[in-house]
């Protein structure tokens, strides 16, 4: 043993254990917050100061009692024992195991049984120094059905809400069965659901044996979205067994199964067996056999050595955020047959992750041309944002080594990086490697090297897992913690750090009525620049993302600084969280100011003007008018030059066009006789589109804050297609960018449709009304709330009265200057009447 552990046989065995723990408690801010990892609070904080988690299931003897031979288990490279008896019967004698790290499987002879689970375990405290987590027993559903997972949540409950840091700080373990088959199995996964929502344990423990087959990489990949989205630590049990002597896993499948473990981002590893030659498994099995003889197995010596080089890269896996894994080839890998999970390629985009999370292409391309691409890459970040990659060598098979299956990887890098680390797994050292776009090496087969990439702030940034991390620490924002932004259009949000923020980057989600937070990121929807000497972190609402009356979230990742809460109140220039007076004297005040993050630019142009004034005191004193438009007052015939009409294309703002509107409406009678009145505008051609523009406000245009009321009726006859619209947007806005509003009745279907940066989120966009309720004269409300960003709509047959809605859907972008209403008719016998614009 001496010989095989070196310098870390020395000591006690907690000694050789605590001795190699590495400190490094950086994901948790000074109030305890964590930024985002595949893990949650509570696995964290368990954690932190410890080393990787690798375990062998059931080191004791089945029969009850006995004591674990310290040195021996040490030498499998294993650092932490399991007391599985009350899988069998808690009757049983507990093993002795020094002061060793200790899973303790619960007490499950009757459930539920609190108390009985109660008694077991300060039994259990007082023989066992050093219990660190608590398994919730294995497979419950299967073996005890819903009563002990009801069994298992009270026990849950009662660790973590015990006043005893020693008991409510232990990790909570549950077993799941048959996680090789996440990939394809709904039975499965409804298994991992109902028992994870029954028991909420911080980790989940899921037994993978289908060494590199299709279904070992896509179930990984399953595991580890499932576990990111529900804030569980992911854990894997991996194959030391077999159940026959041609079974036994090889070296190199050993090493494939642990080093793609860590390339997922699995965060502790259980073998199963520790002791073989018993059911289920064969002689050799294992790391010991029942008997005593072969001691050590060969299992225990091919395992140990990989052992040693899983928990030295596991010290550094467990601190990063994993990210994405990326297979180089299609080879054993593909989606599993009938569909199902499948795994990421290199030439897949990651497009669908927040830009937080993607990569940078600062490693463009890895090759193995001797072994056909048979590579997997995963990728990771540090606590600051720095970039780390694992490569992994696929080749194995079911009698050579890893040695055997060699092959040269190729990585070709942008040429920006002058420098590349690799954390080598027989030292644990960091080893700084100078690059000139391309490094060639040796990866054994079903290995893995960790890498990092010499980050914008410094090459000699600290290796997570070997020395502590230091980030950005957030200095100041604007608007503060619980301020407001106010502007009508591009507002800013800044964070400023005491450090290169070039890594940073914000989440900002909505917070709801009870504090929770709606997980909709509207960051990658704002542009994100940095100041000159990259200390200042800026956001800027281009698109109109963020609603009025809506309080927001930014969380900071890959920097130090606690969430910032603001709120949008637009016309909030001062920040005092009223919209008043003052905020337009503010406005006066500073106009002829230009610059990019004056708060008193209300419309974002960069400078203060007289437009910025009248929007300040529209807040105050929202805008009224009144436009009615029954055309009862025209004259038969075209519709332009009669009020303030004209014809399509003559304003400069028009979003018509004659390459599809025939010419214009015309002023003319109809058959229906629903709706009062002789007159309106109609479509003299059922096979082409007519339209007419009118100005409905010639002075400022509406939007930016208060609320629009616009009502119309389509007389839409019963035969042949019939489509009639109403467009609202701003005649002066030639650029196109203030936003347009479509509303259409197509047949008895009425429906919403945005334009010029205007984008319909949530919310009802389109009703149909029933085809044999009524008469085709279809009267459309609705009101546009342009300070909060909401549209209210309702419509209703003339005839019959049946309606549809009230309906709500919210909209998002830049919408001010409104004044041009354009209307748009196709189809025989129909029109367009009675409408009304009105301002408030």
């Amino acid at each position: 043993i001496e010989a095989v552990l070196g310098d870390e046989a020395r000591g006690s065995p907690a000694q050789q254990v605590r001795g190699r723990l590495v400190v490094d408690d950086a994901r948790h801010d000074d109030e305890g917050g964590l930024q985002a990892t595949l893990a949650n609070e509570r696995f964290e904080r368990w954690q932190s100061g410890r080393p990787y988690t690798l375990a062998g299931w059931a080191t004791h003897d089945y029969g009850g009692g006995g004591t674990l031979d310290v040195a021996y288990f040490l030498g499998s490279g294993l650092n932490t024992a399991m007391d599985g008896r009350c899988a069998y019967n808690a009757n049983r004698t507990m093993v002795d195991v020094g002061d060793l790290p200790l899973v303790y499987m619960v007490y499950a002879n009757k459930v539920p049984d609190l108390e009985g689970f109660i008694a077991d375990f300060e039994k259990a405290r007082k023989h066992y120094s050093n219990i660190t987590a608590l398994l919730l027993g294995d497979e419950v559903r299967s073996v005890y059905g819903d009563d002990g997972l009801a069994h298992m949540r009270q026990i849950r409950d009662w660790v973590v809400n015990h006043p005893d840091p020693a008991v409510n700080n232990l990790l909570l373990i549950t077993c799941m069965p048959a996680g090789n088959h996440l990939s394809t199995s709904d039975a499965i996964r409804r298994y991992f659901n109902d028992s994870a929502d029954a028991m909420q344990p911080d980790t989940v423990l899921a037994q993978m044996y289908d060494i590199g087959k299709p279904d070992f990489y896509a179930s990984l990949q399953w595991f580890a979205d499932w576990c990111r989205q529900r804030d569980i630590s992911m854990w894997v049990i991996g194959s030391t067994w077999s159940s026959s002597v041609q079974g036994i896993p090889s070296e190199s499948q050993l090493r494939l199964q642990k080093f793609t473990n860590l390339a997922y981002g699995v965060r502790g590893m259980f073998d199963f067996l520790w002791m073989a030659g018993v059911t289920p498994s064969v002689q050799d099995a294992g790391y010991i056999n029942y008997d005593g003889r072969n001691n050590p197995t060969p299992m225990y010596r091919n395992v140990a050595p990989i052992n040693r080089e899983i928990v030295r890269l596991g010290n550094s896996i467990v601190r990063l955020t994993p990210t994405r894994v990326y297979h180089m080839d299609s080879a054993d890998d593909e989606a599993p047959t009938g569909g199902g999970t499948a795994v990421h390629h290199w030439s897949d985009s990651d497009t669908d992750l927040p830009a937080w999370q993607r990569r940078r292409w600062r490693l463009a391309n890895v090759t193995g041309a001797a072994n056909r691409n048979h590579l997997l890459v995963a990728f990771f970040r540090d606590d600051a944002g720095e970039t780390y990659f694992m490569i992994v060598n696929k080749d194995h098979n079911r009698h050579d080594r890893g040695a055997d299956l060699v092959t040269r990887v190729m990585l070709n890098l942008h040429p920006s990086v002058r420098s590349i680390q690799r954390l080598r797994r027989d030292t644990g050292q960091v080893e700084t490697i100078a690059v000139n776009e391309t490094f060639a090496f040796d990866l054994p087969g079903g290995t893995g090297d960790l890498f990092r990439l010499a980050g914008p702030i410094t090459a000699s940034a600290a290796f997570a897992g070997v020395e502590t991390i230091v980030r950005s620490k957030l200095a100041s924002s604007d608007p503060p913690d619980g301020g407001t932004v106010g502007r009508l259009a591009g507002n800013v949000l800044r964070f400023t750090f005491d450090r290169d923020a070039r890594n940073v980057h914000a989440r900002i989600r909505r917070v709801g009525k009870n504090g929770e937070l709606i997980t909709d990121d509207v960051a990658d929807k704002m542009t994100r620049s940095l100041s000159d000497d990259h200390l200042t972190l800026v956001y800027r609402d281009v698109v109109g993302v963020l609603i009025s009356n809506v309080t927001y979230q930014a969380d900071l990742h890959w920097a130090d600084g606690a969430p910032v809460r603001f709120t949008v109140l637009r016309g909030d220039v001062d920040g005092d969280g009223m919209v008043a007076a003052t905020d337009a004297d503010a406005v006066e005040r500073a106009i002829g100011f230009k610059g990019g993050f004056l708060h008193e630019d209300l419309d974002g142009d960069g400078t203060v003007t007289e437009s910025d004034l009248r929007f300040a005191n529209r807040t105050v004193e929202p805008l009224a008018f009144d436009w009615n438009e029954d055309f009862e007052s025209y004259e038969p015939g075209g519709l332009s030059g009669q009020g303030p009409w004209r014809e399509a294309e003559t304003i400069p703002g028009t979003v018509l066009s004659k390459s599809w509107i025939a010419g214009p409406a015309s002023v003319g009678t109809v058959m229906s006789h629903v709706v009062d009145g002789a007159r309106s505008a109609t479509c003299s051609h059922g096979g082409l589109f007519y339209g007419n523009e009118a100005r409905f406000l010639d002075h400022e245009g509406a939007g930016g804050v208060g609320t629009l009321i616009v009502d119309f009726t389509a007389r839409v006859n019963d035969s042949g297609f019939h489509n009639h619209g109403m467009h609202l947007w701003s005649s002066q806005d030639v650029q196109g960018n203030q936003g347009g509003l479509t509303c259409e009745v197509v047949g008895r279907a009425v429906s919403f449709h945005a334009s010029r940066g205007i984008v319909l989120g949530e919310g009802t966009q389109n009703a149909v009304l029933d085809p044999a309720a009524g008469t085709s004269d279809i009267a459309v409300h609705y009101e546009i709330d342009f300070t909060n960003g909401t549209i209210t709509w309702s419509c209703t047959d003339i005839g019959s009265k049946q309606s549809k809605g009230p309906f709500m859907m919210r909209f998002t972008g830049a919408v001010s200057g409104m004044d041009s209403l354009s209307i748009i008719l196709r189809g025989t016998i129909g029109a367009l009447d009675n409408f009304r614009v009105q301002g408030r």
